[in-house]
């Protein structure tokens, strides 16, 4: 039976759950799916996708959650969730939370198109999230 109610922290430990052991592995889609799938009984909600968004960025940056798999399609659900990627992407950069900004920037966001052109010029950033960033600029 679905949860009628979720915290941040209930969804950000889901997430954490279904983490893989190793670095820029697999996450568990079934597990996400299964979250996804109460999160949408209980009604979606601009705090769900921030703690959502959250927990990506907290994730070891190279972990795969899918293609774009089901985390993506319920935040890209929730009206208004673009300003929490912008603050996730710049707070903690990840190949998964890229992947959303270069959706939003084949869709024409400007602001998108912004944050990637930083992850591609920063020193700071992890050599292969540059890399990443600088082939998408390059298309």
């Amino acid at each position: 039976m679905p949860r009628t109610a979720f915290t941040p922290a209930d969804i950000e430990a889901r997430i954490r759950e279904s983490l893989p052991a190793d670095e820029g592995g697999d996450a568990d889609e079934m597990r996400l799916a299964e979250l996804v799938h109460e999160l949408e009984a209980a009604g979606p909600s601009l705090e769900q996708a921030t703690a959502i968004l959250r927990a990506i960025g907290a994730a070891p940056p190279f972990t795969h959650f899918g293609d774009p798999g089901p985390l993506v399609h319920f935040v890209e659900s929730v009206p208004g969730y673009e300003h929490d990627l912008y603050r996730a992407a710049r707070a903690t950069p990840t190949a998964h939370l890229l992947w959303m900004l270069q959706r939003r920037a084949n869709a024409g966001d400007a602001e998108s198109l912004a944050i990637i052109r930083e992850y591609a010029v920063s020193e700071d950033m992890p050599g292969q999230l540059r890399e990443r960033a600088e082939s998408f600029l390059a298309r």
